[in-house]
């Protein structure tokens, strides 16, 4: 293992600091990347900046921090931009979704990808951001990283991403199972503590719904492993999977095609190519 001394722009505060988040050699730095090492980094000294972004993309490029490309640097500039914003980029995203679906390895993520690009198309058709349409839909189901639960998966997915600092995406994990504001609306077992059943539910409460929040609640409705599907058809095969599915959840659901069709004036299935 090569000492990070040995990297281009790693002075001996950096090298403190990237040692006391579990980074103590080139190979590792170069492993995990610029942008993750930043991440880990910044919720441990919250002071760290663009500048300090930039030292470690040279230094796993093997260059000076004031030769990078400007497009390199205009995308770290995005980048830290979205971090600020409470919701990472697309590549970050993608690269949190790989991970967590080494960590459980199922339909889930191809799911998650599906109700991604179906929220960035629709979103477009609303002059809303896709971008960030695209993101929230990659990441509702995040909390499945932590192994095949039900609610328990919204509670992680929620607490993981308050962690990283993504408090957007946090706020998704949670509201995209609940188009029906209540807890016991949830399809599924029961599978945290009460005491964690109250968090999600006093703070279900105190959100007030966004465009962005119905628009993942419906694109979940529509988007299976296989691809986008029909609303009622995926509904239905919930319904056989769980035994059940509440009648004021389904219309809710259909109420929510109902919502983003009027806002575009088109037929949500041609928008999203089904």
């Amino acid at each position: 293992m090569t000492q990070l001394s040995t990297l281009k722009n790693i002075g001996k505060e950096t090298q403190f600091k990237l040692e006391s988040i579990g980074i103590s050699s080139s190979e590792e730095l170069r492993e995990i990347g610029s942008r993750e090492a930043y991440i880990k980094l910044k919720e441990v000294y919250p002071q760290m900046c663009i500048v300090h972004l930039y030292a470690l993309e040279g230094a796993v490029k093997g260059i000076a921090f004031n030769a990078l490309e400007e497009e390199n640097k205009n995308q770290l500039k995005q980048f830290c931009k979205s971090l600020d914003a409470g919701i990472p980029c697309r590549h970050v995203a993608e690269k949190l979704l790989e991970e967590a679906f080494e960590c459980n390895v199922g339909p889930w993520a191809d799911h998650s990808r599906n109700v991604a690009l179906c929220a960035e198309k629709i979103a477009r058709e609303c002059n809303m951001d896709g971008d960030k349409a695209y993101v929230l839909g990659l990441l509702h189901d995040i909390g499945r990283k932590f192994g095949v639960k039900h609610l328990g998966h919204v509670y992680d997915g929620y607490k993981y991403m308050l962690e990283l600092g993504y408090t957007q995406v946090a706020r998704i994990c949670l509201t995209h199972s609940f188009g029906i504001k209540e807890l016991r609306s949830y399809i599924g077992n029961f599978d945290i503590s009460r005491d964690k059943q109250k968090e999600l539910e006093s703070t279900l409460k105190r959100i007030e719904y966004d465009d962005y929040d119905r628009l993942i609640q419906l694109c979940d409705a529509m988007g299976a492993a296989e691809g986008i599907v029909d609303i009622c058809a995926r509904m239905q095969d919930v319904k056989e999977r769980y035994g059940s599915y509440p009648k004021d959840k389904w219309d809710k659901n259909l109420e929510l095609k109902e919502y983003f069709e009027n806002l575009t004036k088109k037929d949500l299935y041609s928008i999203v190519g089904k």
